[in-house]
């Protein structure tokens, strides 16, 4: 059983054909830059933001809806003799992860407090649990449709990695 199925976070290599000048032109296609303010519910030129440049990209999908686990994707471009490889990570922003290790580290040894001393576990052990499973379905649901979204654009497909 892999781990990452139960944490919010992402590796895997996806091959393709393309050579690496085809994939940061397939990619500055449909990636613009970051902007620091975006207005609400106006529709986006590009489906991503971000910076592509030979080699390597980090990128995040534009919603026009809240989720604080949306994943950012770091990608490296590997060319090859026959096909290019291109490494991708997905993980949520920083402090995010630093919050939720807060937000569950104070929930879990609350739970486990509470377990020693009085009967009234089950409120925190629901903190934790809420928490876990809002972060990691928030995550897993967007990393989803930027896997298939980057293996339909690079015309790829997915190899595994141990």
């Amino acid at each position: 059983m892999k781990l990452t199925k139960w944490l919010p976070y992402e590796h895997f290599v996806l091959i393709t054909h393309l050579k690496g000048d085809e994939i940061v032109q397939k990619l500055q296609q449909h990636v613009e830059p970051k902007k620091w303010l975006r207005l609400p519910f106006k529709k986006p030129g590009k489906p991503y933001e971000g910076s592509v440049h030979f080699g390597y990209f980090n990128i995040t999908r534009i919603i026009n809806y809240r989720n604080s686990f949306l994943p950012e994707i770091d990608g490296k471009i590997i060319e090859q003799f026959t096909v290019t490889e291109v490494h991708i990570k997905m993980q949520m922003n920083i402090f995010v992860i630093l919050f939720m290790i807060t937000w569950l580290g104070f929930t879990g040894v609350a739970t486990i407090l509470m377990a020693f001393v009085s009967s009234a576990v089950i409120a925190p052990a629901f903190m934790f649990t809420f928490g876990w499973c809002l972060m990691l379905g928030g995550f897993k649901y967007e990393s989803r449709i930027s896997t298939k979204w980057l293996k339909d654009v690079l015309e790829a497909k997915e190899w595994e990695v141990s």
